[in-house]
């Protein structure tokens, strides 16, 4: 069975905005399902060493996925700001 697991922090991030750990969860799963079915094609191998990171409204979840058990780690969660416009864009004015 898909499990999503997080770090101590992460948890604790993901149960200070209501349903933002449904959201994390059900979106991970997702990406779980998605990569395991991308490991059983000939050929292909779905890099599990690398942290990846999934913008879900204004937090960047970075994960790792566990493919041999079919777990994907929370790592963090960090909220972002809007960023700035770039300041060498041109003005529009």
């Amino acid at each position: 069975m898909a499990q999503v697991l997080a770090a101590l922090e992460a948890a604790i991030e993901m149960g200070r905005r209501p349903g933002l750990r449904a959201d994390v969860h059900g979106r991970l799963l997702k990406v779980l399902e998605a990569a395991l079915e991308v490991a059983k094609s000939p050929g292909d191998e779905v890099d599990q060493a690398a942290p990846l990171v999934l913008c879900l409204d204004e937090y960047e979840v970075t994960y790792s996925l566990d493919l041999l058990n079919a777990r994907v780690h929370v790592l963090a969660i960090e909220r972002f700001e809007a960023r700035p416009a770039r300041q060498d864009a041109p003005s529009r004015a």
